[in-house]
């Protein structure tokens, strides 16, 4: 099996040396290869990715969370990798769970797997309640419902990796990736994970304006299609 973790960062120096250091090795007895898509940084995010010796793919401009992941899922399909996990660069999630994480999709009981912060205590409640607000959201626009929509540490099977194509450039991809999700009949599972809050991680989070400029995108791209 081949397994391969992306990990989409801009402007993220601080903290990604420590994701790094903290991905596993292997997973499920697969090595785990990792790619950090440096969507457009321009802080030393590219240095501290290349000084620990990880493969980056470098977007020019700050093109949003959506190019980057879709950039990733590219990388995943030409190199025909067997499973993807996405996980965010600013710490808040442990990779040490990474097995946890990606085991219904290596059981044969999940193409898609979310990781869900929100039953874990120390959630904050402006973040509780944005996340609820996109969840519904979501349940609206695609018809799946899952507690914890814009959660980062995901999990994808090689069905998942060939059937789901990054359509959009910024955060509403978090969203759109249950619409296709639900439109190619993959099976979606949602497993607890430890989310880790700092001052830091908090900043990095989405705000009131972020969540309902995702909700009015997705709502136009419902209309269009």
């Amino acid at each position: 099996m081949k397994a391969l973790v992306v990990i989409p960062a801009f402007n993220e120096e601080k903290k990604i040396a420590d994701v790094l250091r903290g991905i596993p090795a292997r997973v499920n007895s697969a090595e785990l290869d990792v790619l950090v898509i440096n969507d457009g940084s321009n802080d030393g995010t590219d240095k501290v990715v290349r000084d620990l010796g990880v493969k980056m793919i470098n977007h020019p401009v700050n093109r949003g969370l959506g190019a980057a992941l879709g950039t990733g899922f590219e990388y995943a399909r030409r190199q025909d990798y067997d499973l993807l996990v996405t996980l965010d660069a600013d710490g808040q999630h442990d990779p040490s769970e990474i097995d946890r994480l990606v085991e219904p999709v290596t059981g044969g009981r999940a193409d898609f797997v979310v990781g869900t912060r929100i039953f874990k205590k120390g959630m904050p409640l402006t973040r509780k309640i944005l996340t609820l607000m996109a969840s519904l959201a979501t349940f609206s626009l695609s018809g799946v419902w899952t507690t914890d929509s814009q959660s980062g540490f995901r999990a994808f099977s090689r069905r998942a990796i060939e059937n789901i194509f990054v359509e959009v450039d910024r955060m509403e991809v978090s969203s759109d990736f249950f619409r296709q999700a639900n439109e190619n009949n993959l099976k979606i599972v949602e497993i607890e994970i430890t989310p880790i809050y700092t001052e830091y991680s908090k900043r990095k989070g989405q705000n009131f304006l972020n969540s309902f400029n995702i909700i009015g995108k997705l709502a136009f791209r419902r209309l269009i299609k």
